[in-house]
């Protein structure tokens, strides 16, 4: 919900650049009222030293990106500002498309503004219709923050709650704009970024010790493994990806090997069960998923099963879930 410094926002006397802009200036807001501005967040950010770099990148959208005139010139805003697309707000990391909405993942350094009224509205930035800001346990990130909100868990629910309009970040309903959105990019000449070639083979194999196990099975979501010898280290591979790289409306930036639903060890007539919930399941697995009465649980690609013990032995797993992977 931040505008990044150099910005022009509408007020009662022109466009003036947000850093410009000072508490009791009035801002044009969509419906053509004029409000006054109650607060003025700044925060300074350093991406190279951040944890998380993409939660805080700007983005660039590009002039005309969104429709004629909207924005009116190129525009950077935080990745969690919203937009107003139709009569919804969506932020605008869902809308990246790698044209005409893009990443500034070459950015070191950027500097944020939030402009808070006495309740939450759109604001026109650069003529693009985009919110104010709307405190949802962040405030105290701010050099000025004053009073920090004290349950940041419940931003979410608050954003949506709160806001002057309908707040959408749901893949179903975010789908649609972003196609909408990177149409109109190559409408416009806008180069965008070469499709990617993909497979649904997660190509799982199982890594003992030093030697790498395929399946000798494959059928009905089964992957069958036969082990020998000490068990030792044993790692379930596969290839991997994130939700949000193959397609940019989903907001999941985990990487994903293959989702999990059961897993037996046989030796001989034993059968072991080994469940998803598992306390030594951690190195490589996701949180615990549940689809009605069954667990699911995702890999990140490279996920330790904790065995031991002596071979011959079947491994079975079965997979409920898979991505389109990088070729």
């Amino acid at each position: 919900m931040s505008y990044c410094l150099g910005t022009r926002l509408l007020t009662d006397h022109g466009e003036v650049a947000v850093e410009q802009l000072s508490i009791g200036d009035r801002v044009a807001t969509v419906s053509g009222v004029v409000r006054p501005i109650g607060w003025i967040g700044r925060y300074d950010v350093d991406l190279t030293s951040h944890p998380e770099p993409d939660s805080v990148q700007p983005i660039l959208i590009r002039a005309n990106a969104v429709a004629e005139g909207m924005p009116h010139r190129d525009m950077r805003v935080s990745p969690d500002h919203a937009v107003l697309l139709g009569d919804v707000l969506v932020p605008v990391k869902l809308l990246v498309n790698g044209a005409s909405i893009q990443r500034e993942a070459q950015c070191r350094t950027v500097t944020y503004y939030h402009l808070e009224l006495d309740t939450h509205d759109i604001l026109l930035a650069e003529a693009l219709p985009a919110e104010s800001y709307l405190d949802t346990g962040n405030r105290g990130v701010f050099e000025n923050a004053g009073a920090i909100s004290q349950d940041p868990d419940s931003g979410q629910r608050q954003r949506e709650a709160e806001s002057c309009r309908r707040f959408v970040d749901d893949a179903a309903t975010v789908e649609p704009f972003w196609r909408h959105l990177a149409d109109r990019a190559a409408a416009l000449g806008f180069d965008m970024p070469a499709e990617v070639e993909t497979t649904v083979d997660p190509g799982l194999h199982v890594v003992l010790g030093e030697r790498t196990i395929e399946p000798i099975d494959t059928g009905s979501g089964g992957y069958t493994f036969l082990l020998t010898g000490g068990f030792g280290s044993v790692r379930l591979l596969s290839r991997a990806a994130r939700p949000c790289d193959m397609r940019p409306w989903v907001e999941d930036h985990r990487r994903l090997g293959v989702m999990v639903s059961h897993m037996t060890l046989k030796r001989g007539d034993a059968v072991e069960v080994m469940p998803l919930d598992h306390p030594h399941l951690s190195r490589g697995w996701w949180g615990v998923e549940h689809d009605g009465s069954e667990l699911r649980r995702w890999t990140d690609g490279d996920a330790e099963l904790p065995l031991s013990g002596e071979g011959p032995a079947v491994l079975e797993v079965t997979v409920a879930g898979r991505l389109d992977y990088p070729a």
